[in-house]
């Protein structure tokens, strides 16, 4: 129960940097039109970051006890 939270918690965690990543790559190339290695960078990991951790929810198994409990 804990570890579903947890990686939940961590999925959820991880789509909200993606999407604030996302606006920040948007500014980046629209308002200060100019691209830094170290944003890309991190715009990088935060993806695969939010990949790796949607991909690892969907395959957590919600059995009928795991939804009784919540």
């Amino acid at each position: 129960m804990h570890d579903e939270r947890a990686l939940l918690a961590g999925q959820s965690l991880s789509l909200v940097a993606f999407g604030c990543s996302l606006y920040l790559t948007y500014r980046e190339l629209f308002t200060i039109q100019a691209i830094w290695t170290w944003c890309v960078s991190s715009s990088i990991v935060l993806t695969l970051l939010a990949i790796v951790g949607t991909s690892r929810a969907l395959r957590l198994d919600l059995g009928p006890a795991a939804i009784a409990v919540a």
